[in-house]
């Protein structure tokens, strides 16, 4: 078994290894090394030409996580694989908000708890039921002091029918759901320097407070995931600075979520999908005094999912 600090440093380049030495194959929900994995359907039967969500459950061990499309500092997003009937596609994976997860000097993204990745599936005009899906995923689960590789093969069968939406698995598809960024056309740009990342957003009236939040960027490496972040604020313009990553001047264009920090353990964070453009100079205003804090300095938004 490897130490935290060298898998952390290594893995993208000792993967593929460690996947043959530490991983399992499972074929149904299965209690991997460190986690559970599983694949559920929202609907109990399929109807011909429809679309309806299946999702990869991925449960950690206790004290263990697993990770964001963009892990941050370290780790591994989940990939998969799908096998489908013909005639079937499946759209892309769909991540709830992420959360902080620290190390060391490390600032990573993702999930201490069990995670919902929602899948759409679109069936054909016709087509001969039941229908079998069937996944391949492979994750990377860590904790405080070690990484591993983990995959599986996991399956459904669902019959033909109307479209049934009678799953005991429903409440768990729309608690995910309601942690989905809410997708926005906010007008968004961003400068990208080797020091800094400097993103503008323009904030609708109408969509309240939104002044302390955090920035995390769906593209990699864009910014220093462990450094502070400074908020501007002024007349629904919200300005957010970030010590530039190594990858800064790679992007004309990046997607992240804007997630608000809660001023009360009563209050919980909203969250927004944005998109921004690349721009070579944002326009000068009198913002109110910017304010800078850390990752670590936000407790409110941990990974705890």
């Amino acid at each position: 078994m490897f130490k935290l600090v060298f898998l952390r440093r290594t893995f993208l380049t000792t993967v593929s290894l460690l996947v043959v030495l530490l991983s399992s194959v499972a074929l149904g929900q299965s209690q991997m090394r460190h986690s559970k994995l599983d694949l559920i359907s929202e609907v109990t039967s399929v109807a011909e030409g429809s679309t309806f969500s299946v999702a990869i459950a991925l449960d950690p061990d206790p004290g263990w996580h697993v990770y964001w499309k963009n892990p941050g500092d370290n780790g591994n997003a989940p990939s998969e694989t799908w096998t489908l009937p013909e005639g079937f596609t499946a759209g892309e994976l769909q991540y709830t908000e992420p959360g902080f997860v620290p190390f060391m000097q490390f600032m990573s993204y993702g999930y201490n708890d069990k995670a919902l990745f929602i899948a759409e599936i679109t069936s054909p005009a016709e087509f001969d039921g039941p229908i079998k899906i069937e996944c391949s995923v492979s994750w990377l689960v860590c904790d405080d002091s070690v990484c591993v590789p983990e995959r599986g093969k996991v399956s459904l069968s669902i019959p033909k029918g109307s479209g049934e939406n009678l799953s005991t698995w429903h409440d768990d598809f729309e608690a995910a759901r309601a942690k989905h960024p809410q997708k926005v056309d906010w007008t968004a740009e961003f400068i990208a320097t080797e020091e800094s990342v400097e993103l503008e957003i323009q904030i609708p009236e109408d969509v309240g407070d939104v002044s302390d939040v955090w920035f995390f960027p769906a593209v990699k490496k864009l910014i220093n995931h462990a450094e502070p972040q400074s908020i501007g604020v002024k007349n629904s313009v919200i300005r957010i600075k970030s010590v530039a990553g190594v990858r800064y001047d790679r992007y004309e264009e990046i997607v992240g979520v804007l997630r608000t920090v809660p001023s009360s353990a009563k209050e919980k964070p909203r969250s927004f999908e944005i998109h921004a453009q690349r721009v070579k100079q944002l326009t000068e205003r009198d913002l109110d005094e910017m304010s800078t804090r850390s990752p670590t300095d936000i407790k409110a938004l941990s990974a705890s999912h």
